[in-house]
């Protein structure tokens, strides 16, 4: 079962990386400064997974933005990151979704939308 689950998440993360990169390479981050945000840390396994990436690729400096943490996982992000951006810690934090009005997943055709306005403007 566990397998199974792994080679899943793998494939999709192919996917993604194929319809959100569109073929293009990751840039250079080595020696620069890296902004990592997320729209809520719940567990904290994809921002370690993106902390290690940079770590990984030298990144100057790491920073991990959020508005909305477990208190505990954003301690652990300090020891992580070289600073760490967390709006709010609710005293009983049990999801993302509990702080937002409208919460919803963004879609991967918004992404794309979003990513290619970016590249336009960049």
């Amino acid at each position: 079962t566990v397998q199974k689950i792994v080679r899943d998440q793998e494939k999709e993360i192919r996917r993604r990386v194929s319809a959100l990169r569109e073929g293009r390479p990751l840039p250079v981050i080595s020696g620069r400064t890296i902004i990592l945000v997320d729209d809520g840390i719940a567990m904290g396994s994809t921002m370690r997974a993106s902390i290690s990436l940079c770590r990984h690729q030298k990144a100057g400096r790491i920073v991990v933005a959020s508005p909305v943490s477990g208190s505990a996982t954003a301690r652990e992000f300090e020891d992580l990151a070289d600073e760490v951006v967390i709006l709010i810690t609710p005293p009983l934090f049990r999801a993302v979704a509990q702080v937002y009005k409208n919460w919803y997943d963004v879609s991967d055709e918004e992404v794309i939308v979003i990513l290619k306005k970016w590249h336009q403007e960049g």
